[in-house]
């Protein structure tokens, strides 16, 4: 089976040059995937052949809604890909937060008041990246549902 990566990497000869590929559509339950080899006996074969300079519409290819559907699985695969990188980094956030944290809780200041400065400047800057994460997940959920 490929990843959403992998199968760009099918697709992309496409629009390069005079290209034949072969994708395999499957069927698991109620997910449809796309793979570079067969998934099972009733994997449907797909061959996509494009010629140099012409650009892949309905008009000149019969397999248009097949490459859509290739297209849209490789746009679902990134996307997700790049939501788990974003809640990946705000798990890191959180773990770096918790370790200078408690480095802050053993150094010692002048004043209990620089002490609450320091835990407030150090609180605000990961706020700030875990908040532009929490944004960039929400703006790829938005444009994914488009």
């Amino acid at each position: 089976m490929i990843s959403g990566l992998a199968s760009l990497l099918i697709v992309l000869p496409l629009f390069v040059g005079g290209a034949t590929t072969k994708v395999y559509k499957c069927q698991r339950g109620d997910e449809v995937i796309f793979s570079q080899f067969p998934c099972d006996k009733q994997a449907k074969q797909i061959d996509i052949t494009v010629q140099q300079n012409q650009s892949v519409t309905p008009s000149n290819t019969k397999y248009a809604s097949e490459l859509d559907d290739v297209v849209q699985y490789v746009e679902q695969e990134t996307t997700a890909r790049k939501i788990s990188h974003h809640e990946r980094a705000i798990e890191r956030y959180k773990q770096q937060l918790a370790v200078e944290f408690a480095q802050l809780k053993d150094k010692r200041y002048r004043t209990s008041e620089d002490k609450a400065k320091a835990i407030k400047a150090l609180s605000d800057k990961f706020n700030k990246l875990i908040v532009r994460e929490h944004e960039a997940i929400k703006n790829l959920s938005r444009l994914s549902k488009k």
